[in-house]
């Protein structure tokens, strides 16, 4: 505007400004064009404002509507109640009054620090982090978890999936943003069903995503043991469940309280009526998470029926503790564990049974201890509210001390007879049929066996005839190959052609091979050629690989190709090499690389030349390293050592430091092995440690203790108990054994035996009933086999019986071995109990 009035000035005082130009520069029509302009771009600007705004809000509600749509959407932290996320509720205090729900004030166990840390140290990194806590039942993972959430994501958003389908859709749907905590209580049961490697695959993508984010699992020690050892699918891969949880950070949570936290345990008791009654029920064993869970009353409702209908819930309560314990891990129907009741009871008992006896036993098993937990609980449905008919779960306490004061026993009749008419997931069938036969209930498998084939799954049947095979009963286990084999399974005609080769029937083994693979697996009748080329059957051999390559298979060229080489028809030969390199195969490439540079075909081989880093596979560097070290150069074999290194080969990589320290060059294994160690490599430095332990090389073996301890690592129980118990440290050797949470009992046992086989049998006894204790099938096993080595054989067989009862033939097996004309036990082993 400025602009217009020193133009409309400039002009007047020139007397320039004729009518037109001062309608052009008047003020006051500039100033409303202006105003014009000015309310026409605000106009353009808010609709502009409104359309973005229309469209995040359609988005918005788009999103919501999507989240709406999930069985469990995402929810603030402060939304969720303890209750919903799996907490257990309190007992309520020594007068017995409580209210449906109790907690009282939260102890901060050694733990819960380094828990905290953890989740301070995502949020400031923004990263992705997997955290699991592995404890015993009632230990009180799920109640430290959710006071860590609480504590340091208050104002994250938490989603509770409550199985796999619910995860798998709330991975799809995208709902797991930043800021958001998954939570996977009871994480065994996403990882135990027919979709465990999709759930694990989709939390090991969302693992590579932009956070902050945090996963939390709980695991039972034997659920992660399971889990973690279960390294292979059936198609040979890795399993992607072992792969999530070896990248998660791990905090166990003892199964009692440490002598600080019982101490400040104390100093709160008297303003918590809980935390009293809890510390007087335990006394000194520090078991207080239990008692708070009410696990005691719990017990004593199973144990002592106090009602006239307690023996009939008793018996369904019976029932679902050996079907969890046997590995079943879907809801219990009720139908199953009824029909099972009949063998958990007297006859009197049946006999005077009520004609309402089931729905009265039901109501005793769901009846609630001290008003907050009850043996059988009501299973929520996947959507929506209300519980699912006809099913039901069983309290955590319950199902683990089932899992030890039961673990000597073995279902009734009744038990096994309900299992065959199940109707439920063919995974809790084929576990069952496992259970039968490592039971000898070999009738039981049998109709479970058949059961799950119904129900569309064949892997009880193998289970059957590996069985019978390691029976040596090979008749049994060839019709059930045979009728798998029939339904289109090519493994078991494969199978059943290397028993017969095994067997020297080759012929036979021949036709079978040939069966499978005109269903397409080659694989056997390839070895079979194999075979017959190496132990110079070249017809034989021939006849085999032409046949293959008549059915398509294209990996018998190589095969072939060597043979003709070998009989003297170089230019087949040399035509299959081709065939078989131009397939990728890096054999058949350096065999005729070779061929051509012998006949002077030198431009023609160098096509053929496969890089450095292809010729050296692990294998031929590990033959080669070992070669150097043999032949006097060490340098030569230390470049290879790095070279394995660096391919993350550090299994092949540590013959070389174990070389040494076994031909006394102690110094020359522990500088190699600490200096992998440094770049992250420890398994050298164990392997040294452990070969000196062998060689009872005491003044070494702590000093590399130490440095083992440096890098954060610990030697092998096993070896390290051994190593003590030599060195007449016997406590201490107890203590490392059992210091291992996964294999503690193993390692225990393993100190038992050597302590006999070195004449302290009393202390190896003592060391088995101990084991016994705590519900060891394996020890049981041994203290047949102690017995029987004293000359008790009444009291062995005795033994070998009870542990055949609780899973655990291989007593049986000894005792077979060393009495085969004991025709009651070759009974027994062959035809069952």
């Amino acid at each position: 505007m400025s602009i217009v009035r020193i133009l409309r000035s400039q002009a007047m005082a020139h007397a320039t400004l004729s009518s037109d130009c001062a309608r052009l520069l008047d003020v006051t029509n500039w100033a409303k064009s202006h105003t014009c302009v000015l309310r026409e771009r605000a106009s353009f600007t808010a609709r502009q404002v409104e359309a973005t705004n229309a469209k995040s809000e359609m988005a918005r509600q788009m999103r919501e509507a999507e989240l709406a749509e999930l069985a469990d959407p995402p929810r603030p932290v402060s939304a969720w109640t303890p209750a919903q996320l799996g907490v257990h509720p309190s007992i309520g205090g020594l007068n017995g009054i409580s209210p449906i729900f109790t907690l009282p004030k939260y102890i901060t166990r050694s733990h819960d620090e380094r828990l905290h840390a953890q989740l301070r140290s995502i949020v400031n990194s923004g990263g992705v982090g997997i955290i699991l806590l592995r404890g015993e039942s009632c230990t009180g993972k799920t109640r430290s978890a959710y006071e860590a959430v609480r504590a340091c994501l208050p104002n994250w958003n938490l989603t509770f999936p409550k199985d796999s389908a619910s995860l798998l859709s709330t991975l799809a749907a995208g709902a797991i943003e930043p800021r958001t905590v998954l939570w996977l209580n009871e994480a065994q049961n996403y990882f135990s069903g027919d979709e465990k490697e999709r759930c694990a695959t989709g939390l090991r993508r969302k693992l590579e995503e932009n956070g902050p984010l945090v996963i939390i699992l709980t695991l039972w020690p034997e659920h992660y043991r399971l889990l973690i050892t279960e390294s292979a699918t059936s198609t040979g891969e890795v399993s992607q469940v072992k792969s999530l949880l070896t990248q998660a950070s791990q905090f166990v949570v003892p199964n009692h309280l440490s002598y600080s936290e019982l101490a400040l345990l104390q100093r709160e008791s008297h303003k918590e009526p809980p935390l009293m009654a809890a510390l007087q029920s335990a006394g000194k064993t520090g078991r207080l998470t239990q008692i708070l869970a009410a696990g005691p009353e719990l017990v004593d409702h199973f144990e002592h029926p106090s009602t006239p209908h307690g023996y009939y819930g008793k018996a369904l309560i019976s029932a679902a503790m050996d079907a969890r314990r046997l590995g079943v891990t879907e809801p219990l129907r009720l139908d199953f564990l009824i029909a099972a009741a009949s063998g958990y009871l007297t006859d009197s008992q049946r006999a005077e049974a009520p004609t309402d006896w089931q729905e009265r036993a039901v109501e005793y098993a769901r009846l609630r201890v001290k008003n907050v937990t009850a043996a059988f609980f009501p299973v929520p449905k996947l959507k929506g509210i209300g519980s699912l008919p006809g099913v039901v779960d069983l309290a955590d306490y319950l199902h683990y001390y089932g899992r030890k004061e039961r673990a000597f026993l073995c279902p009734p009749d009744s038990f096994w007879e309900a299992a065959a008419s199940w109707t439920g997931e063919t995974e809790s069938v084929e576990r069952l049929t496992n259970a039968a036969l490592q039971r000898l209930r070999i009738r039981y498998a049998i109709a479970l066996a058949d059961r799950a084939a119904t129900l569309g799954s064949t892997d009880a049947l193998w289970d059957l005839a590996f069985h019978y095979e390691g029976q040596d009963q090979s008749e049994k286990s060839e019709t059930i190959l045979r009728q798998l084999g029939e339904q289109g399974e090519s493994e078991a005609w494969v199978t059943l052609a290397s028993m017969k080769e095994d067997a020297g029937q080759i012929q036979c083994a021949q036709k079978l091979y040939i069966k499978a693979a005109e269903m397409g697996d080659f694989a056997g009748l390839r070895d079979l050629a194999d075979t017959e080329s190496i132990n110079d059957h070249e017809e034989a051999a021939l006849r085999i690989y032409r046949l293959l390559l008549s059915l398509g298979d294209t990996e018998s060229q190589f095969g072939l190709a060597s043979l003709l080489e070998r009989i003297g028809d170089p230019q087949e030969a040399e035509d299959l090499y081709r065939k078989s390199a131009a397939s990728g195969n890096m054999r058949a490439m350096q065999a005729l690389e070779r061929i051509l540079e012998s006949s002077g075909r030198h431009e023609e081989a160098a096509n053929f030349t496969l890089p450095e880093s292809l010729k050296a596979d692990s294998g031929t560097l590990l033959e080669l390293m070992l070669a150097y070290e043999k032949g006097g150069k060490p340098r030569e074999a230390e470049h290879i050592f790095w070279r394995l290194i660096e391919m993350n080969e550090e299994e092949s990589a540590v013959f070389l430091p174990w070389e040494r320290s076994a031909n006394d060059d102690v110094m020359g294994a522990e500088r190699l092995a600490c200096a992998a160690a440094e770049r992250g490599f420890a398994s050298s430095l164990r392997t040294v440690v452990v070969q000196l332990m062998r060689d009872d090389n005491g003044k070494d073996v702590e000093r590399l203790i130490a440095q083992l301890s440096k890098f954060g690592e610990q030697p092998s129980p096993s070896d390290y108990s051994i190593y003590l118990e030599r060195n007449g440290k016997a406590e201490q050797a107890e203590a490392v054994a059992v210091s291992d949470e996964l294999l503690g009992d193993y390692y225990l046992l393993q100190l038992a035996k050597y302590r006999a086989a070195h004449g302290d049998v009393t202390s190896a006894r003592k060391l088995t009933l101990r084991l016994i204790e705590g519900g060891d099938p394996s020890a049981l096993s041994y203290l047949s086999a102690l017995e029987e080595m004293e000359g008790n054989h009444a009291e062995s067989e005795r033994l070998a019986l009870m542990a055949v009862d609780a899973g655990e033939i291989g007593a049986l097996k000894n005792l077979l071995e060393k009495n085969p004309e004991n025709e009651s036990l070759v009974h027994l082993f062959n035809n069952g109990m």
